[in-house]
C-alpha cells in the first residue's frame, strides 16, 4: 500500500510540474478583461493576469501568493480577481491607470506595467455617498469549560459601525457637442475640492449623495457544552453555558443637499438626470448565540440545565433623507 501511495504522490507532482512558476521560463504577463465594456471611475472590473511561458502556455497567477498588482487609483481584490477603481477622478485629464504587476520567485522578480485606458462610454455614475460602517465580526463558539464542569458562556458580539453622513455638493453639467461628450464637475460645499467626470454616448447621469449604510452587528457566540457526569469520579453533569448577545446594527448616515446647474447646451440631460440623496440603510441586528447543551448525566444522576440563548441585537436607526434636490438650467463658464 505504501508503494502505491508514494506512486500516486509522484504522479500528482508530475502532473503539477507544467504549472510550476520558474521566472526564467516566463516571457510576459498577460492582462485579460473586457475592454469593450464602459470603463469609468467607480467601476469594478473582472480582471485576470496570466503568466505566459516562452512555450506559449498560460498560467493564471491572479490568486498566486507570489503575485501582486499595485498602483494609484485602484485596489485589486486577488481573491475575487476584481479591479476596484476609485470613485472620484482627481483631475479631468486622467485618461488611464497604470497597473504594476509583479511575480516573485525568491529574490527574483518579473515586472510588467499595463496601461488600462478609460473609454468613458455609456451611463455616468457620480458617487458621493457617505462611507458605510464596517460590519462587526461574529464571535466564535465556546468549546471549553469553566471551572470543572460548567460550559463556558458565549461571547457577546460587537456592534456594527455607524455610516457617515453624505457631504453637500454642487454639480455643473456641460456638453461638448462636437465630441458628443458630457462633463459633470462636482464641488464639495465648504471644501476646496473639485472633481470632473466625463462620458461619451451617455444616456443617463446618476448623482448619488445618499448617507452611508450602517454596519451589521455581529452574531453572538454559542455557549459551551457542560461536562458529562461521572459516578466513579464523583462528578455531577455540568450546565450548558449561556449564549452571547448579538451586536446592534450601526446607524446609517443622512443624505445631503444637492444643487445641479445644467448648461443650456446640455439641457437634453435634464430628463436623463437621476439624483439620489436618501438616508442610508440601517445596519442589521446580530443574532443571539445559542445556549450550550447540558452535560449528559451518569446513571442515577439528575439532569443538568441547558444554557439560555443570548439576546438578539437591535436594528440600527435609518438616516434622514436630504432636502429636495435643486436642479436649474443656467449659463456658466466651464473650465
Amino acid at each position: 500500500m505504501k508503494t502505491i501511495f508514494f506512486l500516486l504522490i509522484a504522479l500528482f507532482l508530475m502532473g503539477c510540474g507544467s504549472n510550476k512558476l520558474e521566472l526564467s521560463a516566463i516571457k510576459t504577463l498577460d492582462f485579460q478583461y473586457n475592454q469593450q465594456r464602459p470603463i469609468h471611475f467607480g467601476d469594478t472590473i473582472s480582471l485576470m493576469v496570466f503568466a505566459v511561458k516562452k512555450s506559449g502556455e498560460k498560467i493564471n497567477v491572479s490568486n498566486n501568493p507570489t503575485f501582486s498588482l499595485t498602483g494609484d487609483g485602484f485596489y485589486y481584490d486577488k481573491k475575487e480577481s476584481k479591479l476596484i477603481i476609485e470613485t472620484r477622478p482627481r483631475n479631468k485629464n486622467t485618461s488611464h491607470l497604470e497597473l504594476n504587476a509583479v511575480l516573485k520567485s525568491g529574490k527574483n522578480e518579473k515586472k510588467v506595467t499595463h496601461k488600462l485606458n478609460f473609454n468613458f462610454q455609456g451611463p455616468l455614475f457620480v458617487d458621493f455617498r457617505g462611507e458605510s460602517g464596517d460590519q462587526a465580526r461574529n464571535r466564535l463558539n465556546r468549546f471549553g469549560r469553566m471551572v470543572l464542569t460548567e460550559g463556558r458562556e458565549g461571547r457577546n458580539a460587537d456592534n456594527g459601525e455607524d455610516g457617515a453622513n453624505a457631504t453637500p455638493i454642487t454639480a455643473y453639467v456641460w456638453q461638448n457637442e462636437k465630441l458628443n461628450t458630457v462633463f459633470v464637475k462636482v464641488e464639495m460645499n465648504h471644501k476646496d475640492s473639485t472633481w470632473t467626470y466625463q462620458s461619451s454616448n451617455c444616456d443617463k447621469i446618476t448623482i448619488d449623495v445618499s448617507g452611508g449604510d450602517g454596519g451589521s452587528g455581529g452574531n453572538g457566540g454559542d455557549g459551551g457544552r457542560g461536562r458529562r457526569g461521572s459516578k466513579s469520579e464523583d462528578r455531577l453533569p455540568g450546565n450548558g453555558g449561556d449564549g452571547g448577545d448579538g451586536g446592534n446594527g450601526g446607524n446609517s448616515g443622512n443624505g445631503a443637499s444637492v444643487m445641479v446647474f445644467i448648461h443650456p447646451n446640455a439641457s437634453n440631460f435634464e430628463k436623463k438626470l437621476i439624483v439620489r440623496n436618501n438616508g442610508g440603510r440601517a445596519g442589521n441586528a446580530g443574532l443571539a448565540g445559542q445556549g450550550g447543551k447540558a452535560g449528559r448525566p451518569a446513571s442515577g444522576q439528575e439532569e443538568a440545565q441547558d444554557g439560555q440563548p443570548g439576546k438578539d441585537g437591535l436594528i440600527g436607526k435609518k438616516g434622514l433623507d436630504g432636502p429636495e434636490p435643486v436642479i436649474q438650467i443656467k449659463e456658466f463658464s466651464f473650465n
